[in-house]
């Protein structure tokens, strides 16, 4: 009852606006945001606008401070003028879209449940017809509280225009993923579902009208969620079904759709469980005399050449054999230990202990000096094979004698070995001497009987020979 005569005074207040716009509107132009700008509208606030050719949409801001709930409503004051409304966020998330499909003169959505922040509102033509219209804001009633979603538990709602918003809370599960199911009763349309984090607000996902239902998976982890399913806008009534479920199908599940084909549940085979090996006792070690050891489960145990398992394995010692010990480290985590003649090291993970091993003397390791990198620069030596010839050349006896050294010029390739073997072959080139020659102009020697100043000598060239005239005294 209380709900019908708020619905009735709201009716009736909003009819009072649309009478006072059309006795205002002869003699006023109304407001209009110009250039595009966004007109400022308050909560509690009513403003008259038009929407014309030249300007096919008007956009109003509004701002909120704390969060609260507000209707939105917009009416047509001309005639055949169908009026749709958008809500968006400061970060373009739209929150409301009414394209008002079947031409209603009023789209208005009420118990909007909005954060502190900035808005936009935008209002157009639904019909593609211009006219005026008159926009308000107003204080809504205070939103239902949300309902607790419990695993495997259907829950069954509707939203239509004037109950335009639902929400629901879950927390996510520590242990596995969830699914979140919300099914449409419609075949070919829904209601608009919202996922958010219920401590942020942050969107995580979102469905449109357009769909039939949707499902979720929620990942692992302690998160609080809040679901909104919303009224699209269409006249009718949505109704759904929502519901959340383990994925791995353990615990309370969701129904099944109404239409769809149960997944037959295998029967588990009973297997007969093998019966469990008796456990041998293992044989007792003695309390006194000198510290041994043997394997702590009776199976091999390795015996390694080091106290690590980086070091190879020297031999086993098996289940029922004792080991005596020569020798621990000082964190007692190996112990230095000798069977059959041979020293090894075996882990205290893997032994019991027989005798006195408190006297045992602590073995202290001391690690082997690393060597040092040392980059050896090799300079390559060679023996030149084969031998050196010298040759002495001959010349002709005649001149002055010359003694030709030969250049030699080895070729030699130096391998990794680095013994190089030099292949070389001497070469020389003589150089001609100076020919030995006559000097046929000296002085005559005079008062001698054996030249006379008519004597001509006639040159003679290398190879040739010529008979010589000389003019001799008779």
């Amino acid at each position: 009852m209380v709900h019908t005569m708020l619905r009735t005074l709201k009716a009736l207040f909003w009819l009072a606006i649309v009478l006072l716009a059309g006795v205002l509107l002869p003699g006023a132009e109304g407001v209009r945001a110009q250039g595009g700008e966004p007109v400022p509208i308050a909560v509690g606030e009513n403003q008259i606008g038009q929407v014309t050719v030249e300007q096919p949409l008007i956009s109003y801001s509004l701002a909120i401070e704390a969060a609260q709930s507000v209707d939105l409503q917009v009416l047509a004051v001309t005639q055949g003028f169908a009026p749709a409304l958008r809500l968006t966020s400061a970060s373009g998330e739209v929150l409301v879209d009414l394209p008002n499909e079947t031409a209603q003169s009023a789209a208005r959505v009420t118990a909007l449940e909005l954060d502190a922040g900035l808005y936009r509102i935008d209002v157009q033509s639904a019909n593609g017809q211009p006219g005026q219209f008159v926009i308000g804001v107003l204080a809504g009633a205070p939103p239902l509280p949300p309902v607790p979603l419990v695993l495997g538990t259907p829950v069954s709602g509707q939203v239509d225009g004037a109950v335009q918003h639902r929400r629901y809370t879950f927390a996510g599960s520590e242990t596995g993923v969830l699914l979140l199911t919300v099914r449409s009763d419609s075949m070919v349309s829904g209601p608009v579902i919202a996922l958010k984090d219920a401590d942020s607000g942050d969107l995580l996902a979102s469905s449109g009208a357009r769909l039939a239902g949707t499902r979720y998976r929620i990942p692992i982890g302690p998160v609080n969620y809040r679901v909104e399913v919303s009224h699209s806008g269409a006249p009718d009534a949505e109704a759904y079904t929502i519901c959340l479920e383990n994925e791995d199908g353990t615990g309370a599940l969701c129904p099944a759709a109404p239409g769809a084909i149960p997944t037959p549940t295998p029967t588990p085979l009973a297997v007969p469980s093998a019966p469990s090996p008796t456990p041998i006792p293992l044989p007792p070690l003695p309390s006194t005399g000198a510290c041994v050891v043997a394997s702590a489960t009776g199976g091999t145990v390795n015996v390694r050449s080091g106290p690590s398992t980086d070091f190879t394995v020297v031999y086993q010692l098996s289940g029922s054999a004792t080991a005596a010990v020569i020798g621990l480290l000082p964190d007692a985590s190996w112990y230095q230990v000798t069977f059959n003649g041979a020293t090894g090291w075996i882990s205290a993970s893997v032994i019991r202990f027989g005798g006195q091993c408190a006297t045992v003397p602590a073995v202290t390791l001391t690690p082997a000096p690393t060597s040092a990198t040392t980059t050896t620069s090799e300079t390559p030596t060679w023996t030149p094979t084969g031998t050196l010839a010298t040759d002495t050349p001959t010349p002709t006896p005649t001149g002055t004698y010359y003694t030709e050294t030969p250049t030699v010029t080895p070729t030699w390739t130096a391998t990794s070995t680095p013994t190089v073997t030099d292949t070389w072959t001497p070469t020389w080139t003589p150089t001609p001497g100076a020919m030995a020659t006559l000097n046929y102009s000296l002085p005559p020697v005079y008062g001698s009987s054996a030249l006379t100043s008519g004597f001509v000598p006639i040159p003679l060239r290398s190879g040739q020979r010529q008979a010589a005239r000389q003019t001799c005294p008779i």
